[in-house]
């Protein structure tokens, strides 16, 4: 066994959040005897995590597998240790493992902890950070899943350069289809420019794109710079006919096999007016929040 192995530290916890063992590195960090470690809470142990925050990414590495993030620990002496944190989920044991690597020193500021209140503090200061180094992308993503399993309406939140931050149920017609044609996608992308251009915080925009599919956005700002969208679609409305002829040329127009096209097109949702205004009232609320 090299050094390296015996100084990993290492951590495992079951699906309650119970810690099952550790290394005696890790119990070295954590400033606990081995013994005082097991059965303990993990949010017992000083890390800067919210229970909610721990139950989302806990859910995340179920659904993944394997997942990644950045905490801290807070010592006996009141010292913040940053910490980053690699987990992998074994499903046979239905039990996480923790391997926990010192993150940067207490005087580097961490972007989680400070780059946000600097931009809200002095919201003319130009922004050197992405969206999805400022929100909690894992607890958003379990937010929206809850959403999406208790509605049915999709959503995405992208960021400026079209990194995708969190999606549910987006459509295959979108990604099967279009988002992979070059002819297609470029009518997504000229379609994602419009529905976006010129709109105002706490505001949101409908616009049925070129593909001929609903989608609504509403911006994300830190301080006073727009940092993305949050999207609902694609979608019909429940009152409006659908022109099949209309898809099928579009078939015919980018090469797409009729059939599978005319199938994926039979799945995209129908929502009332009522429904679409109450999800972007939330999404706006939750576009705020991230602001």
């Amino acid at each position: 066994m090299d050094q390296t192995t015996i100084n990993d530290k290492i951590m495992l916890v079951n699906a309650d959040g119970l810690v099952l063992g550790a290394s005696a590195s890790c119990a070295d960090l954590l400033e606990k005897d081995l013994e005082q470690l097991t059965g303990v809470f993990i949010l017992d142990l000083n890390f800067g995590l919210t229970l909610t925050q721990f139950l989302a990414y806990f859910e995340k590495l179920k659904k993944d597998k394997k997942f990644e993030f950045k905490t801290y620990f807070l010592s006996q002496a009141n010292h913040m240790i940053n910490i980053d944190v690699s987990a992998v989920y074994v499903d046979s044991q239905a039990m996480a493992l923790l391997h926990i690597n010192l993150g940067a020193p207490e005087e580097v500021k961490s972007y989680y902890l400070n780059s946000r209140h600097l931009v809200l503090e002095n919201p003319t200061t130009p922004i050197n950070f992405s969206l999805g180094e400022v929100m909690d992308a894992a607890l958003f993503q379990s937010i929206m899943d809850y959403f999406y399993e208790l509605t049915g309406i999709p959503v995405g939140i992208i960021d400026l350069n079209g990194n995708i931050i969190v999606k549910e149920g987006w459509q295959d017609i979108c990604v099967k289809f279009h988002r992979v044609n070059p002819a297609a996608c470029k009518n997504c992308l000229e379609s994602d420019y419009e529905i976006t251009k010129g709109i105002a915080v706490g505001e949101y925009r409908q616009y049925k794109c070129k593909n001929n599919l609903w989608d609504i956005a509403t911006p994300i700002y830190v301080g006073n710079q727009r940092m993305g969208h949050i999207y609902l679609g694609q979608f019909f409305y429940q009152d409006e006919p659908i022109d099949y002829d209309y898809f099928r040329k579009q078939a015919q127009s980018f090469g797409f096999d009729e059939e599978a096209y005319l199938d994926a097109l039979s799945r995209v949702p129908l929502f009332t007016h009522r429904q679409v205004e109450t999800a972007m009232n939330f999404y706006a609320g939750m576009a705020s929040y991230v602001s």
